[in-house]
């Protein structure tokens, strides 16, 4: 949008053809290489948004009712759900990144404990600083999907590790 009113305000829309732009000294030294900084005088629009979101860095906005939105840097990491084992073929089902979604995981676990009427504890996640996971006793993914994807309405390509829910056994 940035890009667009520039243009339109310092009238580098090409009058002969409106799917072109004029490129200025600024426009030229933000999208072209080097080679090509005196060979290309206009660019199409699109390839013009294309290369300056090439040259962004990626962000992300996490936004909840009532609250001012988060914006951090990089890529957001999904929501991990992965199954362990235990001593004695125990399993468990380990939740890790619930804070980048602005969910407590102190909270969740709570509701999970009540869902799945199993135990669950918060700890530290290993190699991740200021980051919880959240442990429940045995395999338990279809509960946690089923909370995050419905309840607190988190996009699916947002959840990994729902594959790993248990099969329902057949019928005789």
């Amino acid at each position: 949008m940035i890009v667009i009113n520039y243009a339109k305000k310092n009238d580098l829309v090409d009058a002969d053809n409106k799917n072109l732009v004029k490129l200025d000294p600024i426009l030229s030294d933000c999208v072209l290489e080097k080679s090509e900084q005196h060979m290309v005088s206009k660019l199409p629009w699109d390839s013009l948004l294309t290369r300056c979101l090439e040259k962004l860095q990626p962000a992300y906005q996490v936004a909840f009712p009532g609250q001012e939105p988060i914006v951090k840097k990089g890529k957001i990491c999904p929501v991990d759900i992965t199954l362990a084992q235990r001593a004695s073929n125990k399993k468990v089902t380990v939740v890790r990144n619930l804070e980048a979604y602005g969910l407590d995981p102190c909270a969740v676990a709570a509701v999970l404990q009540q869902r799945c009427q199993a135990s669950t504890t918060v700890t530290p996640a290993p190699g991740a600083r200021d980051s919880l996971q959240v442990q429940i006793q045995g395999n338990q993914v279809h509960h946690v999907g089923r909370l995050l994807l419905e309840e607190y309405q988190l996009p699916r390509k947002h959840v990994q590790g729902l594959e790993k829910a248990p099969k329902p056994a057949k019928k005789k």
